[in-house]
């Protein structure tokens, strides 16, 4: 059977958080790695703006 529609958001809503927490994660990686580095940032930043 197909699942409801609550459980397909539901499940959407789930992977975006995911995504959301990898995301920060990996800015947070670069800030360790490159330091507080605004360029590096506002790059990243606008990288994962244009994927969306």
């Amino acid at each position: 059977g197909r699942m409801p529609k609550e459980d397909l958001c539901g499940a959407h809503t789930h992977n975006a958080l995911d995504d959301a927490v990898e995301q920060a994660q990996m800015v947070e990686g670069w800030q360790k790695k490159y330091g507080d580095d605004s360029c590096c940032l506002i790059t990243a930043e606008e990288a994962y703006a244009t994927q969306d």
